[in-house]
């Protein structure tokens, strides 16, 4: 099967499936937004690049490559990892967890780089926590 239209169908039906939800809530109009703008107008967009993406699909002949289960299993086991060591610990550790797990899916483990994409991305959460005031248990 061809990628970008097996990509496309998929924003397609993601999108499909926010329009209707944000359908539940109440639109008013662009002047009084309600909270239904957001999700519809998202939808839209995503729509619009689905069925871009579908209409490419007709004039390339890439298909799908192969499906890498080990590197799928260790990513959904990192977040895995990553949901009970911030459950149980704190969020500093569950980052550390799934970037120790995930990286078993790369091609050549880096322990540097690790480091580094785990400070990273403790530095993004403590700026959600700090400055856009989420609640995220960064540490206990």
């Amino acid at each position: 099967m061809n990628r970008k239209l097996l990509t496309g169908l998929l924003y397609i039906i993601i999108s499909a499936i926010f329009f209707i939800g944000g359908l539940s809530y109440q639109f008013n109009n662009f002047e009084n937004p309600g909270p239904a703008l957001f999700p519809v107008l998202i939808s839209v967009m995503l729509f619009v690049l689905g069925a871009t993406s579908v209409a490419q699909s007709f004039r390339t002949t890439e298909q799908i490559g192969v499906i890498h289960i080990k590197n799928i299993a260790t990513i959904v086991l990192g977040l895995v990892g990553f949901a009970v060591a911030t459950e149980y610990l704190d969020m500093v550790a569950g980052i550390t967890v799934l970037v120790a797990i995930t990286s078993f899916s790369a091609l050549t483990p880096s322990l540097s780089q690790n480091i580094k994409l785990t400070i990273g991305l403790v530095a993004v959460a403590f700026v959600f926590k700090n400055l856009l005031g989420l609640n995220l248990p960064l540490w206990k």
